[in-house]
């Protein structure tokens, strides 16, 4: 029993780390970013710090990979310019967390989830939408 709820925190705290680092490499590609989720973004940060550098390196290297190859092509390279909102929200604790970037006139939704036993292979959820930018309260 011990060894299955251990197993289930490892994969957890892995998730939270790769949710940490798709939201620092997406943020980082605008021109500016806040983040309205302050709490949430410290807790993940946590994760993140409690992973070995090499696997930090290996989380941001997967995330930059994805950002290039599956979130610019979508989106209009206008929108880099922004200065843009972001929210974080988590739901279960094994599901991924849900970025949503708000800039002018568009808003982005990015999650992606870490598939327990294949390294090299996130599932990415990507969702662009004119509309409903800049909208976000509090």
């Amino acid at each position: 029993m011990y060894s299955m709820n251990s197993a289930l925190q490892r994969e957890i705290n892995r998730q939270r780390a790769l949710d940490y680092s798709m939201y620092m490499m997406l943020s980082s590609y605008f021109k500016g970013s806040i983040c309205k989720s302050t709490f949430l973004e410290k807790r993940l940060y946590l994760y993140y710090k409690e992973q070995k550098p090499d696997t930090q390196v290996e989380l941001e290297e997967k995330c930059i990979r994805l950002i290039e190859q599956e979130i610019l092509p979508r989106i209009p390279e206008a929108c880099l310019e922004d200065k843009v909102q972001i929210k974080l929200t988590q739901g279960e604790p094994r599901e991924a967390v849900m970025i949503t970037v708000y800039g002018t006139g568009y808003r982005l939704q990015v999650a992606i989830k870490d598939v327990p036993g294949k390294k090299h292979s996130p599932k990415l959820f990507v969702h662009y939408r004119l509309g409903g930018g800049n909208n976000l309260a509090g």
